[in-house]
């Protein structure tokens, strides 16, 4: 009987040992994904776009460092552990540069980027812009002319209602020959 009572005793010691021996296998010690970014990115003088560390959740990074490779290229706007937010400035290639600290390992990440000029409006098959109406013009009948008036005075008379009152206006002098309508016949003056 103590013969059995040793031998419990010893293999019991033995797998207690062993086991200390193994560590924690499934916690710390097992493998971690590696963070991961996009490789390449192109985008458009003016643009703003926002680059994302994947892989790895926000809560197991401990420290992210971002560098842009030229600063007359690209503008930080924002950047957090996890992400970063660029802006176009000038046409070329550059790179953003990330140092990912998760638990005690450092990767080193990096985005080549492409900046492209804008591009510019549409051109119409005959050469010029397009001219887009952006509300109906307000169009009235003329008012139908009082007793003793003609078309022309009526419609002259809502004009001037419309008109805001101007003391220079009144007071200004042109010469007859430089007075005309604006279906371009002369202004007969009456004396």
């Amino acid at each position: 009987m103590k013969r059995f009572a040793k031998k419990t005793i010893a293999i019991t010691m033995a797998l207690a040992l062993g086991s200390s021996f193994m560590g924690n296998v499934s916690g710390t010690y097992a493998k971690q994904a590696k963070p991961s970014v996009s490789k390449k990115v192109t985008m458009k003088v003016g643009q703003t776009k926002t680059l994302k560390i994947k892989k790895v959740s926000k809560s197991k990074i401990k420290k992210t460092t971002w560098k842009v490779g030229s600063k007359k290229k690209l503008k930080i706007s924002k950047k957090t552990k996890n992400t970063i937010k660029i802006k176009a400035l000038r046409t070329g290639t550059t790179t953003v540069k990330a140092v990912v600290k998760v638990g005690k390992k450092n990767y080193k990440l990096t985005t080549k980027v492409t900046i492209k000029k804008k591009s510019k409006p549409a051109v119409t098959p005959g050469g010029g812009d397009a001219v887009v109406p952006t509300q109906q013009p307000n169009v009235t009948n003329p008012p139908e002319p009082t007793p003793g008036q003609t078309k022309e005075e009526s419609a002259e008379m809502k004009i001037m209602e419309k008109l805001p009152e101007v003391s220079t206006y009144e007071k200004t002098i042109v010469p007859p020959d430089l007075m005309m309508m604006l279906d371009g016949s002369k202004v007969t003056t009456k004396a």
